[in-house]
């Protein structure tokens, strides 16, 4: 009698056979028709091989045509602080993309971000606290960065004032202050995203859209923090600020651990038999499966108790952390507590309607797909993974088979 695993891996067998669909359709939302797979697709791979070989099998399927040789690309990285992945990009996911990058043809790779305010900050009056580039000479992505051979590059390194422009956000935007971004998103031809798939304690999850959130010089990072009340909301403008929007092609996280039950910096860590990795142009659906990814482990998996857990403390949690960042950097920081607008968190693992971020993206686009296609590639995926996914129904995300 066959046992529940060989079901699973029946399954799994049928699923690898062609690209199965998350569908959307349940969702009390505009609802569009599905897009073509090399725009808006997301592939799932998988590697018992590591990183680097779940970043080939994710780039396999994907069109990157719109690279032409001699150009520059800049690879954005998670790097909050100085602890190592899943708190931080995989150095192995710097490897892996700047290695295609080059095998396409870019002419220039430039690889970097800026750390979070608790441990990086360059204020006002050039105040300097910490510094990016010590971080990543401490979690490893520094020297992932020279083994690749591109280009590092950390924002706080510029002048404050001159080393930032204001970003044109959308017209509807929840930001009632500038968006203020770093100079090299102009100097170079296109982005690519590299974020990881970790919980958050102020957001729920951190992936392709919270990222842009290192970005910000330190008065708008304020700004998201403060005037809180549309704090989802307002990460995601940064990401339809028209100058990334215009040159950002590839989302990519990959997943050799999961962070989970907290976030950002700390929470359980649950290493993988085999590196996940997930790609896709379309940086919404990217988060989609991403959350119903960390929804999934997240469900299964016992707190460690280590780190703060989201949830309704989260707006408080976001209160002290105004106060904490200038006591822990000795730098004042924005207006301070006064005039603090407080947020509800959303319940993301519940589905689409319950997550702010994505239905705020999805609304900036062309409204709510009908169904998302996703692609399986590699080996070693997990059966108990796919069966969850297949699971989501009524408003959760609901894999509807090939």
């Amino acid at each position: 009698m066959p046992t529940r695993r060989d079901v699973l891996q029946q399954g799994l067998a049928s699923l690898l056979a062609g690209p199965t669909l998350l569908s959307f359709a349940s969702c009390q939302a505009a609802v569009r028709p599905a897009g073509r797979f090399d725009d808006e697709g997301v592939v799932l791979a998988s590697s018992p091989e590591g990183g680097e070989a779940a970043v080939r099998a994710a780039l396999a399927p994907l069109d990157l045509s719109w690279l032409s040789a001699g150009d520059s690309v800049f690879v954005k990285l998670a790097c909050n602080s100085p602890f190592v992945h899943p708190a931080t990009t995989a150095p192995s996911a710097v490897r892996g993309v700047v290695a295609a990058l080059y095998d396409a043809g870019a002419g220039r790779v430039i690889v970097g971000d800026q750390a979070g305010v608790e441990h990086v900050r360059l204020a006002e009056g050039e105040q300097r606290f910490g510094a990016t580039r010590d971080l990543t000479r401490r979690n490893g992505l520094l020297q992932a960065i020279d083994d690749s051979g591109a280009e590092a590059h950390f924002f706080d390194e510029a002048d404050y004032d001159g080393g930032y422009f204001e970003g044109t956000p959308p017209v509807d935007t929840y930001w009632t202050e500038p968006i203020w971004l770093p100079n090299i998103v102009r100097e170079v031809d296109h982005i690519v995203n590299l974020p990881r798939i970790a919980s958050h304690s102020l957001a729920g999850y951190t992936h392709g859209l919270k990222n842009a959130m290192g970005w910000l010089r330190d008065d708008s990072r304020f700004h998201v923090h403060h005037k809180a009340g549309f704090f989802h909301e307002k990460y995601v403008d940064i990401n339809h600020c028209a100058e990334l929007f215009d040159r950002v092609r590839l989302t990519l996280s990959v997943a050799e651990s999961l962070l989970l039950h907290g976030g950002p910096d700390r929470g359980t860590i649950v290493a993988l038999d085999a590196a996940l990795a997930v790609a896709s142009p379309h940086l919404g659906n990217h988060d989609a499966v991403t959350a119903a990814i960390l929804a999934s482990y997240t469900a299964i998996h016992t707190s460690s108790g280590d780190g703060t857990q989201y949830g309704a403390s989260a707006s408080l949690v976001n209160y002290g952390f105004l106060n904490y960042v200038p006591v822990e950097t000795g730098i004042p920081w924005g207006r301070g507590l006064v005039g603090y607008e407080g947020f509800t968190p959303h319940r993301f693992e519940r589905g689409l309607s319950k997550d702010r971020a994505l239905r705020r993206t999805y609304a900036l686009g062309l409204g709510i797909p009908e169904a998302v296609p996703v692609q399986l590639q590699g080996t070693g995926h997990d059966p108990q993974l796919l069966e969850d996914l297949a699971a989501y129904s009524s408003e959760l995300l609901r894999l509807d088979g090939a």
